[in-house]
């Protein structure tokens, strides 16, 4: 699990629409979302499609986004900065300085 709504909310800079609590297992995109998946929207057309999908959640700009709705949404001034400041925080760091395998 990547946390919870409000968890990826406080690590994306953005705030909850609907339920904090709902636990997220994925990013996904609209097409490959699940019923654990958080997945993003960039403009009207993919919000549209992403409400019809299967995700839990969905990320979205705060121009576009619903203050209520079927989903719950983690809203963000800008949907594709807000993604990539998210998983940013999600990927492990990588080691620093130089590195020799032990080969």
């Amino acid at each position: 699990m990547l946390g919870t709504l409000q968890e990826l909310a406080d690590r994306a800079g953005g705030r909850v629409v609907g339920d904090g609590s709902l636990a997220v297992a994925r990013i996904s995109t609209v097409e490959e979302a699940t019923e654990d998946a958080l997945t993003f929207a960039t403009d009207e057309r993919y919000l549209a499609a992403a409400l019809k999908s299967n995700a839990a959640a969905v990320l979205v700009g705060a121009s576009i986004a619903p203050e209520s709705g079927t989903k719950s949404f983690l809203v963000v001034e800008n949907a594709r900065l807000g993604l990539a400041r998210l998983l940013a925080a999600l990927r492990p760091s990588r080691p620093q300085g130089p590195f020799r395998h032990a080969t």
